[in-house]
């Protein structure tokens, strides 16, 4: 897959990246709830890639 191709994060990538944040909002620090979403850190459409060290998952 070419790198600016954006991809499907799967329930495994999701999990992977609020489990390395210690399943907290990377924001303020609070519990992510139960239905968590992950967010691009560098938008993707300003260049930002779906790798990992770009993820995050923020309170919604």
């Amino acid at each position: 897959m070419a790198e600016e191709e954006k991809r499907t994060l799967t329930a495994a990538d999701r999990k992977r990246v609020a489990a390395k944040q210690g399943w907290r909002c990377r924001k303020c620090g609070k519990p992510l709830p139960v239905r968590y979403h992950v967010d691009h850190i560098r938008e993707f459409s300003k260049g930002g890639s779906d790798r990992e060290a770009n993820l995050q998952s923020p309170m919604p």
